[in-house]
């Protein structure tokens, strides 16, 4: 077998990887053993049927199989012992079809290869919200926590004071048929029919649990305050709602709030955490501040890499991603998002500098320690070892879990490295003023 390499340009290189029958000639042969072993072939035993036989039957698919397995190992070691940084997979730009009569096959594939650059840095101030709690928030957190500890009386028919448990979906209407909306809202919300308008009210009013209909969003409640509330998007100021949800009721009921004494708090904070009102407004008011650090911390985060992205310039392989894009079927990022494409992988290949440069820690055992605190931290009172280290387990076997978590993980560290080496000032604000930020950011 030979690898030999191409440049094609600065950022590109062809590989063409040339193997020969030798080099997979004992394997399929092997392999044709194993077949042999488990294959009936009318005639002979089990166990001894000729291997010019089995060639004839299964030998091009063994050979295929046997064939991409030593590609894929050999293009891989090549580029692990060249140390190329590849951005995607290594593509497969073969034109005429494979002559697997040959004594040898060649295969030649593309590598775009990410750019060396330096981060570009330069002094500037940012502006990092310290969101502040509003005792109206104050005092509604506390009302809904109320409600949720409160005692329920299921009813048969919607009234004017009932409080419903409804499945909300997204819709569109597309060309008079309606559908449900593709990566859209699906979820069951609280309605407090207090809260809505008079047209809702007039439409549900007397419906009874099971029932559903299609309705405009604008039309449900009062304000768009409390839909946001109810779909939880009060956060999410770019999220794009359709016009129209279906609505299936599935519980009905009316709810006597829990009264503010001890039973409550010992139930939302844990036993003996609290012994007044004051105490307890005081910790959901801290409840609150965290979530709203959050927002603050992500926007922080946001503008700064943003910044970084503006001002840090290199090229990349464009001939060679736009090829990618085409022969993978990316028509998600086709034509006018290719901008979006290109900004997000130098967006990856920024912060992965900078996670190297400032030698963040983000290998298995620093993702399996995270996993765990993150366990831990959802379920403060579980103290059985066992069980946790099990769901670790099987959140590590999951490919997809891990990258979140690896990216949350990444993000975090990277967020103290901005608020150690970045400039800034503290300013506070409102969570109504921060959205409007959001909203129209300058």
């Amino acid at each position: 077998m030979k690898i030999e390499r191409r440049k094609i340009d600065s950022l590109s290189y062809e590989i063409i990887v040339s193997i020969e029958k030798k080099d997979y000639n004992h394997t399929v042969n092997a392999a044709l053993k194993n077949v042999s072993k488990n294959h009936t072939v009318s005639g002979f035993r089990k166990g001894f049927v000729p291997i010019r036989i089995l060639r004839k039957m299964f030998g091009q698919d063994v050979i295929n199989y046997e064939v991409n397995k030593i590609l894929e190992k050999s293009i891989n070691d090549y580029i692990k012992e060249q140390k190329l940084d590849i951005l995607t997979p290594p593509i497969l730009t073969n034109n005429d079809p494979i002559d697997w009569n040959s004594q040898q096959l060649n295969f030649n594939f593309e590598v775009g290869i990410a750019p060396d650059f330096k981060i570009n840095m330069r002094p500037k101030k940012f502006i990092k919200y310290n969101i502040l709690p509003q005792q109206k928030e104050l005092d509604e957190r506390i009302s809904e926590i109320q409600k949720y500890f409160g005692s329920f009386t299921e009813e048969k028919t919607v009234s004017k004071d009932s409080k419903l448990s409804v499945l909300f979906t997204e819709i569109n209407n597309i060309d008079g048929k309606i559908k449900n909306k593709t990566e859209g809202i699906n979820k069951s919300i609280f309605v407090d029919m207090e809260l809505t308008t008079e047209k809702f009210q007039d439409k549900i009013i007397n419906n009874q649990v099971d029932d559903f209909f299609v309705w405009e969003l604008q039309n449900i409640f009062q304000s768009s305050e409390s839909l946001n509330n109810a779909l939880n998007i009060k956060n999410k100021p770019n999220y794009q709602l359709s016009k129209l949800c279906k609505l299936q009721i599935q519980k009905i009921f009316q709810i006597t709030p829990s009264p503010i004494n001890k039973e409550l708090f010992d139930k939302v904070l844990g036993p003996n955490k609290v012994n007044n009102v004051e105490e307890f407004r005081t910790k959901i008011e801290e409840s609150i501040k965290k979530e709203y650090d959050k927002h603050s911390n992500d926007k922080f985060f946001n503008d700064i890499t943003d910044y970084i992205i503006e001002n840090t310039s290199f090229n990349l392989p464009i001939n060679f991603l736009k090829k990618w894009i085409s022969l993978n079927k990316k028509k998600e990022i086709e034509g006018n998002n290719y901008e979006k494409f290109e900004k997000e992988i130098k967006q990856q290949l920024i912060l992965k500098k900078i996670i190297s440069q400032e030698n963040i820690d983000i290998s298995y055992q620093a993702i399996e320690q995270y996993t765990t605190e993150l366990i831990q931290a959802q379920f403060p009172y579980h103290n059985d070892m066992s069980q946790i280290k099990e769901q670790v387990k099987k959140i590590m076997n999951n490919k997809e879990e891990v990258n979140k978590i690896t990216n949350k993980l990444a993000s975090e560290k990277l967020l103290k490295i901005y608020l150690d080496k970045s400039k800034y000032k503290q300013k506070d604000i409102n969570m109504d003023d921060f959205i409007k930020i959001l909203k129209n950011p300058k």
